[in-house]
């Protein structure tokens, strides 16, 4: 039978802290593009629009993003993978209850699109302010330059709350499902130590028969001489 790990393979409290900033870096990429296009299409009124505030930055922050999220998503899923692993071939495991896919999203995607947010608004009025624009402050959100900013922010970070809220939900219910296993496990380890094994359970029905016949004989007087 094979052995239920007492130490999970998870490093859960990195991946709880690094989760949300990974999600937002990349929500600030996604959204940023997706704004632009949005308004603007692919073609050349997008680097147009680009070109009105400066973006020499630009390409050190997108490897910087896909580098964290790389490095983030890659230990998601592994630390995935390494549970499934463990699950597989263990018998008897019954399901405490699954924490829901659809809170965990709903949980992270207020707190994703508050981040995002802000973010963008921050970096849009840098990228206005060091191109010699006037500070254009919220109005980033609602300006005739970007209309659609704040429904591209709510569907960027709808999909990125989606996929975080997902692998959190799987990792806490594999996590569940490998805790309820050793608890199982155990249990069944005491329920072992308690029964008499082999050929031991023959002396332990010898050691209680014979006491039975002691008890019978108590009370009766000694035999006589003259019977032994």
């Amino acid at each position: 039978m094979k052995a239920v790990p007492t130490r999970f393979p998870v490093p859960a409290a990195a991946l709880r802290h690094t989760r949300l900033p990974v999600l937002a870096a990349v929500g600030v990429l996604l959204a940023h593009d997706a704004v632009f296009a949005a308004q603007y299409g692919l073609g050349p009124a997008r680097d147009t629009a680009l070109a009105r505030t400066t973006h020499e930055y630009w390409p050190a922050f997108l490897a910087l993003t896909l580098l964290a999220a790389a490095a983030g998503g890659g230990a998601a899923i592994a630390g995935v993978l390494m549970l499934q692993r463990r699950l597989s071939g263990l018998p008897g495991i019954t399901d405490p209850g699954r924490p829901s896919w659809a809170s965990e999203a709903g949980r992270l995607w207020p707190k994703l699109l508050a981040v995002v947010t802000v973010a963008f608004t921050i970096q849009e009025n840098i990228e206005h302010v060091t191109a010699g624009h006037a500070l254009p402050g919220l109005w980033v959100l609602s300006a005739p330059h970007y209309p659609l900013a704040i429904p591209v922010l709510v569907i960027v970070t709808g999909l990125l709350a989606a996929v975080g809220g997902w692998f959190r939900w799987r990792r806490e219910t594999l996590t569940r499902l490998l805790h309820a296993a050793r608890a199982a496990a155990a249990g069944r380890h005491r329920r072992v130590l308690r029964a008499p094994q082999g050929r031991w359970s023959l002396v332990a029905a010898l050691v209680a028969h014979r006491w039975t016949l002691l008890r019978q004989d108590a009370g009766r007087a000694p035999p006589h001489a003259s019977a032994a």
